[in-house]
This record gives structure tokens, sequence and C-alpha cells, in this order.
């Protein structure tokens, strides 16, 4: 029986401490598909590199390389994928990936899944954001940081990215 573990972690919530610490070195009894930084382990990062097109386009590439690096690295038993990614493909606010878009990429390929979401403090997240990269507008004028903390709480795709218990139903309803 093949199990899968889903690590959906928010950006900034420590997904990559995890990844390159703890997923990396845990026991054979739990096969780790990645994601590592790339330094840390080409083999894990490789996954990172399939995945990431397809979630960026929404399930539409990409999908014949993510099928073969799955068939070639699953095991029977559990195992493990963890990406903020399936977040949203950028690492900003913004839309969140449809979770039955990646139910329909895992479940004919493992008898059940597990979701594991890890969030932040909306304040803290919005703020770690906010150093991470988006004091820069879309024309590379600095913003403000009470105009970034307005467009987080007001514009509607960035407020769906802070509302933690929506995009929890939607993967409950996605995965159950």
């Amino acid at each position: 029986m093949k199990k899968l573990i889903l690590h959906v972690g928010y950006p900034k919530t420590g997904t990559t401490s995890l990844q390159n610490s703890l997923f990396l070195n845990l026991n054979n009894e739990i096969n780790y598909l990645g994601i590592a930084k790339a330094p840390i382990s080409n083999h894990h990062h490789l996954f990172r590199r399939i995945l990431r097109p397809w979630l960026a386009s929404a399930g539409k590439d990409g999908i014949e390389e993510l099928n073969l690096l799955f068939k070639d690295r699953l095991r029977t038993g559990i195992n493990l994928l963890s990406e903020e990614s399936f977040i949203n493909s950028k690492n900003k606010p913004g839309p969140i990936i449809d979770p039955f878009e990646i139910k329909n990429l895992l479940e004919p390929k493992f008898e059940t899944i597990d979701v594991v979401i890890v969030i932040r403090n909306q304040v803290d997240l919005i703020y770690a954001l906010y150093a991470n990269g988006g004091v820069l507008d879309k024309y590379g004028n600095v913003k403000s940081a009470n105009s970034y903390i307005d467009m987080c709480l007001n514009d509607s795709i960035y407020r769906t990215f802070f509302s933690f218990a929506n995009v929890i139903k939607k993967y409950k309803s996605a995965f159950g």
C-alpha cells in the first residue's frame, strides 16, 4: 500500500528548515520524495524543478515528466512530499493553487493521502513576506509597509492567501 503525507507549508513557516534538516534525515521507513535545496541534495532538488512548472501552470505543463518522476521514486509504504508551492507557486501572497488539482495529480498514485498544513500568525507572516521582497511593487518602486499591509488585507487575491480557515476548508473538501 502506498501512503502519502503531503506537507503543505506556507512561505516563512520553517518549511525549508524541515526539508533540509529533518526530512532529508528520515529513516528508511519513510520515503522522502523531496524537496531540498540543490547544494544539499540534487536528487531531491530535481523534484522541485519538475514540480514547479506544473504548479505555475495550474496543472497544464510538465505532467509527463512529473508522472515519470513519481513512477521512479514512489515506494510501497509511507511517502512524504513537502512543498510550500502547493499553497501558491510564488514566495509571496497570491492565488491559492486549487487543492483539487493537486488531488487529481496525486490520488491515482496513492491509496491514502494525509495533508499537513503549516501556518503562521498572519501578522508575523505579512511582516516576513514584506521583509523578504514585498517592499517592491511591480514597477520596482518601494512600497511602504502600510501600503503592503493594506494590499494583503484588502486585495481580494491576497486576502484569500491569508484566510487560513478557507484554505484549510478547501484542502479538507479535496482530501477529506
